[in-house]
């Protein structure tokens, strides 16, 4: 049986992740210069490239969750043993100041085939949230353990199966209702 501690260590920013950020990044002044020298058809331009990009991430997302529906896995029971904070900044209604808000992340740790993984959930909660519904360092959680790939392990509940699925369906929703106010 092995033994050892492995953390998440896949690479979080590949080159190809990078290449595409960039050809993003490049298309957005492409299709502004487009809509300006295109005046009639401007709105057109403008819907139509943000109908796509909602389309894109769509697509990726309900990839994800189609692909995590035929993976071999396994459940195994973790515990929460930190949570990471990150600080917001969001603006106060009818004042210019900014107010900051902390959110926390779970880090779950987890023992499969003899190893020890820590992950971090993908969903962050506001302090307030964290207290009523948020798992407490210590608690015993669910773990959805892809066989290959344990780093990619989720908290096995409705909200970290299912991300993924929410973001497609919500993103095409929205890429379709952009699609059907430029025809009318």
């Amino acid at each position: 049986m092995q033994t050892g501690k492995a953390e998440n260590t896949k690479e979080k920013g590949s080159s190809s992740d990078f290449a595409k950020a960039m050809l993003l990044l490049a298309s957005i002044p492409a299709t502004l210069i487009a809509a300006v020298v295109f005046d009639e058809h401007g709105g057109h331009i403008l819907g139509g490239y943000f109908a796509l990009i909602f389309a894109l991430v769509a697509f990726g997302a309900l990839r994800k969750f189609v692909v995590s529906l035929f993976v071999e896995s396994m459940t195994v029971e973790g515990v929460v043993v930190s949570l990471t904070s990150s600080t917001k900044f969001v603006e106060k209604e009818g004042s210019l100041s900014r107010e900051a808000k902390t959110h926390y992340s779970p880090v779950f740790q987890f023992y499969y085939l003899g190893r020890e993984y820590r992950i971090a959930s993908l969903i962050s909660r506001d302090s307030f949230f964290q207290k009523l519904f948020g798992p407490k360092v210590g608690d015993k959680v669910s773990i959805w353990v892809p066989v290959n790939n344990p780093q990619e392990a989720e908290q096995n509940n409705f909200r970290g199966r299912y991300l993924h699925l929410l973001v497609g369906v919500g993103m095409s929703a929205l890429s379709f209702c952009i699609v059907h106010l430029l025809t009318q």
